[in-house]
C-alpha cells in the first residue's frame, strides 16, 4: 500500500515540477501545485528521513525513494502558506553485504505538511537576505521486514526500544536560511517529532499513554533534533555542501535507555533542469532506523542522492 501511495505521489511531484516555472511569481494570490512544499526544503538534510531518491553503501546497502511536493501555496505580503505531501520508502539490508539491492528491511512514511514562510520577519530579526519558516507534519511511519528475507535480527534485549522506531507523529520544526557573504548559505533547523502516545502524558494520563503506545505500536515518545547545512555556490550549477544532523530518541518505557543518531554528509550538489544530483560521503553513528533501532554502530558510506525539489 505504501509503495502505491509513493508511486502516486511521485507522479504528482513530476507534474508539480514541470509546472513550477509558472509558480515563481511573488505576487499575492493562490497557486495550485506550486512546486516544493517548503521555502527551505529538507532535501539537503543529512537526515535519513529526507524525502529524496538516495542510494548509499557502507558496509551494507541502503536507499530511499521519496518526495515532498507542494499542493497549494497562498502568498500574502508578509507571509506565504504552503500545503504539501510527504512520502518516503526507505530500504536497508540488515545482515547482507551485497552491493545491491537493499531489500531486507523497509520503512514507509506518509504524511501531510503545513509550512508558513515569514520573509519579512526574517529580514527584521535576522540578517538581510535571510528567510524563516515554521512547519508541521502530521504523519505515520511503519517498519517492516521484507517477505522472504533471509536476514536474522538479534532478539531484542530487555532494555530495547519496542516496535522499532515507527508510529503516528506530529513533527514541528523551525528553519532559518542565512547568507554568509555572496556565495555561502547557512541553513539551520530545529525540530521535534512527537508521537501520539505522548499526548495523554501532557495531562498526566500514564495508563492512556500506555494504551496508545501498545495499540499504535509506538516505542518512542518524542525525538528532538537539529541540523546545520553549509552550502557554497561554487558555480551556477555546482554547490559543495556539508550537512550535519542529530536527534535524540526518548523511549516510552522509563526503563529503556535513550537512543541517539548522528549523521554528517559531505557532497557536491549538481543542479539540472529538473532536480539536483548530489554524490556524497557520509558518516553516521548511534541507533539504526526502523527495526534496526535496537542496533548501535558507526558507519562510513558513499552514495548519491537525487532531489526533485
Amino acid at each position: 500500500m505504501t509503495c502505491r501511495i509513493v508511486g502516486a505521489l511521485l507522479g504528482v511531484a513530476w507534474i508539480v515540477r514541470v509546472g513550477e516555472a509558472s509558480a515563481d511569481d511573488a505576487t499575492p494570490g493562490a497557486t495550485w501545485l506550486p512546486g516544493q512544499a517548503r521555502a527551505i526544503p529538507r532535501s539537503t538534510s543529512a537526515s535519513r528521513d529526507a524525502a529524496v531518491f538516495e542510494y548509499a553503501y557502507g558496509p551494507r546497502a541502503q536507499g530511499s525513494i521519496g518526495a515532498e511536493p507542494g499542493l497549494l501555496e497562498i502568498r500574502r505580503p508578509k507571509a506565504t502558506f504552503r500545503l504539501g505531501m510527504y512520502a518516503l520508502v526507505a530500504l536497508e539490508n540488515a545482515t547482507s553485504h551485497r552491493f545491491f539491492p537493499p531489500a531486507e528491511l523497509w520503512r514507509g512514511l506518509i504524511g501531510v505538511s503545513f509550512a508558513l514562510e515569514l520573509p519579512e520577519a526574517a529580514r527584521a530579526w535576522l540578517v538581510p537576505g535571510s528567510d524563516l519558516e515554521l512547519s508541521l507534519v502530521v504523519g505515520h511511519e511503519s517498519d517492516h521486514r521484507t517477505n522472504g528475507s533471509a536476514s536474522t535480527l538479534a532478539p531484542p534485549g530487555p532494555l530495547a526500544i519496542p516496535f522499532g522506531g515507527g508510529g503516528n507523529f506530529v513533527a514541528i520544526d523551525v528553519a532559518e536560511r542565512l547568507p554568509l557573504g555572496r556565495a555561502v548559505t547557512i541553513t539551520m533547523r530545529w525540530q521535534d517529532r512527537i508521537y501520539f502516545n505522548e499526548l495523554p502524558l501532557i495531562f498526566g494520563a500514564q495508563v492512556a499513554s500506555d494504551t496508545v503506545a501498545d495499540t499504535l505500536h509506538e516505542g518512542l515518545v518524542n525525538a528532538p533534533g537539529a541540523e546545520l547545512i553549509v552550502r557554497w555556490q561554487l558555480a551556477r550549477r555546482v554547490a559543495p555542501q556539508l550537512a550535519l544532523f542529530g536527534e535524540h530518541l526518548f523511549p516510552h518505557d522509563p526503563f529503556v535507555e535513550d537512543g541517539q543518531f548522528f549523521r554528517a554528509m559531505l557532497g557536491v550538489a549538481c543542479a539540472g533542469r529538473v532536480g539536483e544530483l548530489t554524490p556524497f560521503a557520509s558518516f553516521d553513528g548511534g541507533n539504526g532506523k526502523g527495526l534496526l533501532v535496537q542496533e548501535r554502530e558507526l558507519r562510513l558510506s558513499t552514495g548519491v542522492r537525487y532531489a526533485l525539489f
